[in-house]
């Protein structure tokens, strides 16, 4: 073992366990046959002639401090050489467990516990904006369809007859104004008409105005840039939505003679036919009798006399 780890303390063990052997046997007078922890391939001994050791021996004794400084220089030549993972030096081994993990000096690494997770803010979504209504008069070109066949797919209830624009047609005459007119009133397809910039007169609106007596199904109508439309059409108008019709729900009378009293009063008509309107009408209707509520039960609590008022009286 000496001559493999070439140690200058393990040579000079070995003399002296050979001095001290020697010795032993010239006192005793007889072979040393016991167990022997020195080196194997000591000279002029043989571990057949070996006596077991005592008490007495001075090695014995020493034995474990021995063995302890043999496992510790091991220990060291390990370290040194990196036997050991991640250990360069005698110094990174004397650290504390703290700072180094390995499993030959500081035992099991500790586990830490899991780092709490955070939880993410929810961000409330936005509500979807309601979308603008479109109106489909306003893209669609004049319709230049002969009057009579038109007049006839009206009476016919034509289903591909919904929308219908006769902006700028100014040469209808008289007479197929009115039998369009007339054609209205049994009409169940149509739910948009446009006759702006007709030059039409308050004689020949009265024909649209008693059409709109028996439709059910028109929704929209607009008469806009007829100078020769007045506050009599608008009259017509009110007394009929007020009357009868129900249905229509957009009347478009701008750049007319209709004053604007006339003009406030049938819109005012209109909005109560507005759906959207009415729901929030509804809904501010409902606020206030919430609050009113509230306000009625708050001031009965303030007028209510307390337990300990009542214990007294």
């Amino acid at each position: 073992y000496s001559q493999r780890s070439g140690s200058p303390e393990r040579s000079q063990h070995s003399q002296r366990s050979r001095s001290q052997e020697r010795s032993y046997q010239s006192a005793s007078g007889s072979n040393y046959t016991g167990d022997y922890t020195g080196p194997s391939n000591v000279t002029g001994t043989d571990a057949s002639d070996r006596s077991p050791m005592t008490e007495e021996d001075p090695d014995y004794r020493d034995k474990p401090s021995k063995a302890k400084a043999r496992w510790n220089m091991a220990a060291v030549k390990a370290v040194s050489a990196g036997a050991i993972k991640g250990k360069p030096d005698l110094e990174r081994a004397s650290h504390s467990s703290e700072d180094s993990h390995d499993m030959a000096f500081d035992g099991p690494e500790k586990m830490r516990a899991p780092s709490p997770k955070k939880k993410k803010k929810r961000v409330p979504e936005p509500k979807p904006e309601p979308e603008p209504e479109v109106d489909p008069l306003e893209d669609l070109p004049t319709d230049r369809t002969p009057m009579k066949k038109l007049i006839k797919r009206m009476k016919d209830d034509d289903p591909s007859l919904t929308v219908l624009k006769l902006d700028g047609r100014k040469k209808i005459k008289p007479d197929d104004w009115e039998a369009f007119f007339e054609s209205i009133e049994e009409n169940t397809t149509l739910t948009h008409l446009s006759v702006s910039r007709c030059d039409l007169t308050d004689e020949l609106a009265v024909g649209l105005v008693l059409a709109l007596v028996e439709n059910e199904t028109l929704l929209s109508l607009k008469v806009m840039m007829s100078k020769r439309i007045t506050d009599d059409t608008a009259k017509g108008f009110v007394k009929v939505f007020e009357q009868s019709n129900k249905s229509l729900k957009k009347l478009d009378l701008t750049k007319t003679k209709v004053t604007k009293k006339s003009l406030n009063r049938l819109n005012e008509i209109l909005e109560e036919r507005d759906e959207k309107k009415i729901r929030e009408k509804l809904q501010e209707e409902r606020q206030a009798k919430i609050q009113s509520m509230l306000k009625a039960t708050a001031s009965e609590e303030a007028t209510e006399p307390s337990e300990d008022e009542s214990d007294t009286e």
